[in-house]
């Protein structure tokens, strides 16, 4: 039997050295990967809160009856839904008939609703302390507080 001399590999030491190479490389990179997840967006999206603008003015505008609360509004729609809006979490969400889930607007900290004459005024304060308001008009008939 022959015995072989190949020296063509790898020995304990340099194992530990590419080891040792490896978790330096990690260690340096956890830190920015953390950095990079702590910078979230704590400001309303402009192009958001835009689309949002536009798309509940149209819905507003064909009401058929407008039920304004402090913090919660509800329209009636021409085909008999109910679609209500409402502060979730930091998200503003639409429900149609108190089911359903969709988010129209993020990274909010207040909403607050007020009827104002023929509609109701939205007014927004995002995570960063910015505040938007709009005003939605209506030719539907306009209920306050549930009352």
């Amino acid at each position: 039997m022959q015995i072989r001399t190949n020296e063509d590999g790898f020995t304990l030491l340099e194992m530990l050295i590419a080891l040792s190479c490896a978790l330096i490389v990690l260690l340096l990179i956890s830190p920015a990967l953390r950095i990079m997840e702590e910078t979230k967006e704590v400001e309303l999206n402009q192009l958001e809160w835009e689309v949002f603008y536009q798309q509940t003015k149209l819905e507003v505008k064909e009401a058929k009856e407008l039920m304004v609360a402090e913090q919660i509004v509800t329209i009636k729609t021409l085909s008999g839904q109910y679609a209500t809006y409402e502060l979730y979490g930091n998200r503003l969400r639409r429900r149609i008939n108190n089911t359903g889930h969709e988010i129209l607007l993020q990274n909010l900290s207040s909403i607050h609703f007020q009827a104002v004459r023929n509609g109701f005024q939205l007014t927004i304060v995002d995570l960063s302390g910015k505040t938007y308001s709009r005003t939605f008009f209506t030719y539907a008939s306009i209920t306050v507080n549930g009352l």
